[in-house]
This record gives C-alpha cells, sequence and structure tokens, in this order.
C-alpha cells in the first residue's frame, strides 16, 4: 500500500509564508519512549488540546502529565494551514468597509 502522507509538495499555508523558529520547534532531542498523552496534530486542535490539559492541572492543582504532540511537518501545516483562512478576522472580509470608515475618520 503507497504512503500518501504527508504529500511531497504541499501548499504552504499563510502564516508560514514567512520562516519562524517555532513552526519545527522539538523540546527535547529524542522523542521519549513513553507519554501519558499523545495528540497526533499540531495544529488548532492540537494545540488547544495541550493548552487545556495544562491550564486545567494548574487550576486545580492536579500533576502535569507528560504530554508529546508529534506533527507529520511542522506547527499548522496540515488542516489548520489549509483552512485556517476562513479563522481571519473581520478586517481582511470588511476591508473596504473599514477603509469607508477611516477615509470619514470614524
Amino acid at each position: 500500500m503507497p504512503n500518501y502522507f504527508p504529500v511531497e509538495n504541499p501548499t504552504v499555508p499563510f502564516w508560514h509564508s514567512e520562516e519562524d523558529d517555532f513552526r519545527n520547534f522539538q523540546s527535547t532531542p529524542e522523542l521519549p519512549k513513553e507519554t501519558d498523552v499523545l495528540i497526533i496534530g499540531a495544529g488548532y486542535a492540537g494545540a488547544s488540546v495541550g493548552y487545556w490539559m495544562y491550564k486545567q492541572c494548574q487550576e486545580t492543582k492536579l500533576a502535569k502529565p507528560d504530554i508529546l504532540m508529534v506533527e507529520a511537518r511542522y506547527v499548522c501545516s496540515g488542516a489548520t494551514g489549509r483552512n485556517g483562512g476562513h479563522l481571519k478576522p473581520d478586517y481582511y472580509r470588511e476591508y473596504l468597509k473599514f477603509e469607508k470608515l477611516k477615509l470619514l475618520k470614524i
């Protein structure tokens, strides 16, 4: 069976049009052999799960679990990168409206 993931020539997500150090962040030189929680995908869903797990542990004073997040390419390169344009603030969608307000100095 052929390997389809990840594809060889992906499109570049909007927010990765410029290079940054966080894109390929790896907190340890080697992947751990064990973890309490494995999060597959470093997009909106994966990042939210990791963030809220840590936040919940801080608020309830529970021990923080060992969390491993893996991504096929780099942060926000999958579905979040392809569909993230839908999450842009209104000023992109309503540019002309805001431009008129600016001209009217409102």
